[in-house]
C-alpha cells in the first residue's frame, strides 16, 4: 500500500522547490488511483517528521493541493482527497470524451501556476529569453503614435473632464471609430450599445458576476452555481476569472476552427448559461473560426434562448481572418457581449477596450460596472480615439501582424524539418503562440525545466486546462522572439524534449 511517505520519498529532485514536487509526486497518485477519494492524509507535523522536512514545506505542499482541486482541507478533522480516482481519470482524459465535462473547483490556481513557475524560472535563468507570457513583442507596439495621441488628448482635455463623470457612456468619437470596426465584422454599432471598459478580463468578470447574482436565488432558494462553457484548451486567465466569480466550468473541444459543434450541442444540454468563445487568434493554440464555423455555432446556439455569448476579441487589430461575430445574427444579438481589446496591437497598458453589450445583458452590466470601479477614464479614452484615427496605424500594425504570422510560420517548419514530421506542432491559424504536442514519453514540466537550461523560458501547457494532469503540451510565445533567434530557440526546445525523456539526440539531429 503506497504511504503519502513513500511518494515524497520517491519524488524525484528536477531542480524546482521540493514542495511543488511533492504536490506532484501527490497528485499523480490520486490521478492513478495508489490514493483514492475520501482518503485522510496526515497532518503537517507528523508527516514533516516523517519526511524529515520543515512544516513549511508541507503546508505548502498541502496548499498547493487544494488550490489545484485535488485535497480539501476541514478545520478540526484534517485534510481530504477529493475526487475519486475513476472520476478524476475520466476528466483527465480530456474535452469531448466524457458524458460530463464541467468541472466543479472554487480555487482558481491557473495564472498563479505560471507566474510562480515563470518567477522562478528567470530567477534561476536570468539570461533566458521569456517566450512564457502572452506579451506582444514590445519593439512592434506603436509607441510614436501613443505619444502623438497622448498629447492630442491632452490638448483637448478640461478641468471638467477630470470630474465625475454624469453617465457611464462611451466617448462618442471613440464609439464612432470603434463602431466603424465593429461594423465590417458584423457587429451592431449603434452607440448606446457600445460600453468602455479597463480591460478584456473586467468584461469577462462583469459577465461572470451578473451571471451569478441573476441566479442566486430562486424563489428564496440557493440555486447552484452557473456552468459556463468555455474553450479547451483555452485562455486560462479566463477560466480563472469566471471561477472565481462564482460559476462552474465546462469544457469545449476545440479544432483548428474553434470550438467544434459537437462540443456545443453537448455545453447546451449540459445546462450553461453563458458560453465564452475567442472567435481568432485561441490563446493557446491560434485556432481561429471561419464564417462557415461561426454560422454552425449561432444556429446551435439559437434555439437554446437562456444561454448567453461572450466573445473575447482580442487579435482583430492583427489578424487576417475576417470570421464575424455571433452578435450578426439577429436571433441572438441581444444576448451576445464581445469585448475587443488593444493590449496586444497597441500596448496592454493602455487599459482600455470596447464591448457591444446585447439589450438583454446590458442593464445588469451597466449596474455592475457601476458598482466596480465605475468607469474607464475619458481621458484614456479620448488617447484611443486618437490612436484609431492615426494615419499611420494601419501601416505599423501590418507590420506586426506580418512578423508574428511570420515567426509561427517560420518556427514550425524548422521543427517539422528537424523531426522528419509536423506532429509535434498544433498549426492554428492566428496569433503569438505555438501550442506544441509533445511525444508519447516527455512531459511538459520535465521539458519547461529543460528548454529553461538551454535559455528558453516557456510555459507548461497543464493551466490551458480545466484539470489538472495534462502533461503533453507546451506554450511558446514565439510572437515575442526575435526572428533571427527562431532557430536557435526551436532547436533547444527540440533538445529540451529529448533530454527529458532520456534519449539523447533521438529526435534533433545538428
Amino acid at each position: 500500500m503506497t504511504t503519502v511517505v513513500d511518494l515524497l520519498f520517491a519524488a524525484e529532485d528536477d531542480g524546482r522547490p521540493q514542495y511543488e514536487r511533492f504536490a506532484d509526486a501527490v497528485a499523480r497518485a490520486i490521478d492513478d488511483g495508489r490514493l483514492s477519494g475520501g482518503a485522510k492524509l496526515p497532518t503537517v507535523r507528523k508527516l514533516a517528521s516523517e519526511a524529515s522536512v520543515s512544516a513549511t514545506t508541507i503546508m505548502s505542499m498541502y496548499a498547493r493541493l487544494s488550490e489545484h482541486g485535488y485535497t480539501t482541507g476541514e478545520a478540526g478533522r484534517g485534510t481530504f482527497v477529493n475526487t475519486p480516482a475513476n472520476e478524476r481519470s475520466a476528466a483527465l482524459q480530456g474535452p469531448g470524451r466524457r458524458g460530463d465535462s464541467a468541472h466543479r473547483r472554487s480555487h482558481p490556481w491557473r495564472r498563479r501556476a505560471l507566474a510562480e513557475s515563470e518567477a522562478r524560472l528567470r530567477d534561476r535563468f536570468p539570461q533566458a529569453v521569456d517566450l512564457m507570457r502572452g506579451s506582444p513583442a514590445a519593439r512592434l507596439l506603436p509607441l510614436d503614435i501613443v505619444r502623438r495621441s497622448w498629447g492630442a488628448a491632452a490638448k483637448g482635455y478640461r478641468t471638467q473632464d477630470l470630474e465625475y463623470p454624469l453617465s457611464l457612456a462611451i466617448d462618442p468619437t471613440l464609439a464612432d471609430l470603434v463602431g466603424e470596426r465593429f461594423a465590417a465584422d458584423g457587429i451592431a454599432s449603434d452607440r448606446e450599445a457600445l460600453v468602455a471598459v479597463n480591460s478584456a478580463q473586467q468584461c469577462i468578470t462583469l459577465v461572470a458576476q451578473v451571471l451569478v447574482r441573476s441566479g442566486e436565488i430562486v424563489e428564496g432558494v440557493a440555486v447552484e452555481r452557473p456552468l459556463v462553457a468555455i474553450e479547451e484548451p483555452g485562455y486560462q486567465t479566463a477560466m480563472d476569472t469566471i471561477e472565481r466569480a462564482g460559476c462552474n466550468l465546462h469544457g469545449l473541444a476545440v479544432d483548428e476552427r474553434g470550438v467544434t459543434p459537437d462540443a456545443l450541442r453537448a455545453a447546451v444540454a449540459a445546462g450553461v448559461r453563458l458560453v465564452v468563445f475567442t472567435p481568432r487568434a485561441l490563446s493557446p493554440t491560434g485556432a481561429t473560426w471561419s464564417a462557415e464555423r461561426r454560422a454552425e455555432l449561432s444556429n446551435i446556439l439559437a434555439d437554446a434562448r437562456d444561454v448567453w455569448v461572450l466573445e473575447d476579441d482580442y487579435f482583430a487589430e492583427l489578424a487576417e481572418a475576417r470570421p464575424g461575430s455571433i452578435s450578426g445574427d439577429s436571433r441572438l444579438r441581444d444576448r451576445v457581449v464581445h469585448v475587443r481589446s488593444f493590449s496586444k496591437s497597441i500596448g496592454p497598458d493602455l487599459r482600455t477596450a470596447v464591448a457591444y453589450v446585447g439589450a438583454a445583458v446590458r442593464g445588469a452590466f451597466l449596474e455592475e460596472r457601476s458598482y466596480a470601479d465605475g468607469w474607464t477614464s475619458v481621458f484614456a479614452q479620448r488617447t484611443l480615439a486618437a490612436i484609431l484615427a492615426d494615419a499611420k496605424l494601419p501601416a505599423t500594425l501590418q507590420v506586426a501582424a506580418d512578423q508574428y504570422r511570420g515567426n509561427r510560420a517560420a518556427a514550425i517548419e524548422r521543427m517539422a524539418a528537424q523531426v522528419g514530421t509536423s506532429s509535434l506542432a498544433t498549426e492554428g491559424t492566428e496569433g503569438l503562440h505555438l501550442w506544441v504536442k509533445l511525444p508519447a514519453g516527455a512531459r511538459s514540466d520535465a521539458v519547461v525545466e529543460a528548454s529553461a537550461k538551454r535559455g528558453v523560458l516557456v510555459a507548461d501547457g497543464e493551466p490551458f486546462f480545466l484539470v489538472p494532469g495534462r502533461r503533453n503540451f507546451i506554450r511558446v510565445n514565439v510572437g515575442a522572439a526575435e526572428p533571427s533567434r527562431l532557430g536557435e530557440i526551436s532547436d533547444a526546445i527540440l533538445r529540451a524534449i529529448d533530454e527529458s525523456m532520456g534519449r539523447g539526440n533521438l529526435l534533433f539531429s545538428p
